[in-house]
């Protein structure tokens, strides 16, 4: 008796699977395919946006550029001259004292001092080659 039940289970299930089968595969690829055009359509306007943002720095960027930013990069000012200091004799017997120079100190100097409240250093100095 169960095994005549498993049977009766087993052909009801196949031809479920085979009547839905075609539906489903079809729901699936219209799923993909939404999914593809949607991220196609907002990829455009996401990137633009991204764009916005940089060039036009909001409230909360500038507060976060004034209250944390600017102190640690103050910070890194005073360790990089530090670290140059020390390291001076070997960069100059490497011959690249100017690349050390303008990485651990001009750079943080400029990012913290000359940079406008907001921008971020690599955008704002995009131009500068720094």
């Amino acid at each position: 008796m169960l095994i005549e039940y498993a049977s009766t289970v087993s052909g009801s299930c196949a031809s479920l699977v085979s009547r839905w089968r075609p539906k489903l595969a079809f729901r699936l690829r219209a799923a993909v395919l939404l999914c593809l055009l949607g991220g196609a359509l907002f990829s455009g306007q996401s990137r633009a946006a991204a764009e916005k943002a940089q060039c036009e720095p909001g409230f909360f960027a500038m507060t976060g550029d004034l209250l944390l930013t600017r102190p640690l990069m103050m910070a890194t000012t005073l360790v990089g001259t530090t670290v140059f200091l020390v390291s001076a004799p070997f960069s100059a017997l490497g011959g690249n004292i100017g690349e050390a120079a303008k990485t651990l100190v001009v750079r943080p100097f400029k990012a913290t001092f000359t940079r406008p409240l907001g921008y971020q250093f690599e955008v704002f100095h995009r131009d500068e080659g720094f």
